[in-house]
């Protein structure tokens, strides 16, 4: 069992690959489209394509957390960002 799910966990596998991007999906859902009506329904959308429309709360309350994490990030090191982006 542990062998199996070692296996299905790696970064190839297929199954891994459309349930993390689906779950990436829901999340910018949420991140662009606020956690409001149209974020949640943004992200259930995306969920409910493999079947996981119930884990719509759990995603909104990891992606109300990155929210959180990038506004600080984006004040705290606002100007070395901008700098950053110039030099490309």
């Amino acid at each position: 069992m542990a062998n199996m799910l070692g296996k299905s966990l790696q970064a190839g596998d297929a199954i891994f690959t459309r349930v993390s991007h689906t779950v990436y999906l829901a999340a910018r859902g949420i991140v662009l489209g606020g956690n409001g009506l149209k974020g949640r329904q943004l992200a259930e959308a995306a969920l409910r394509r493999i079947g996981a429309s119930l884990l719509t709360e759990n995603v909104v309350e990891a992606a109300e957390v990155l929210i959180v994490v990038t506004t600080v990030s984006s004040s705290v090191h606002g100007a070395w960002y901008e700098e950053l982006v110039k030099n490309l």
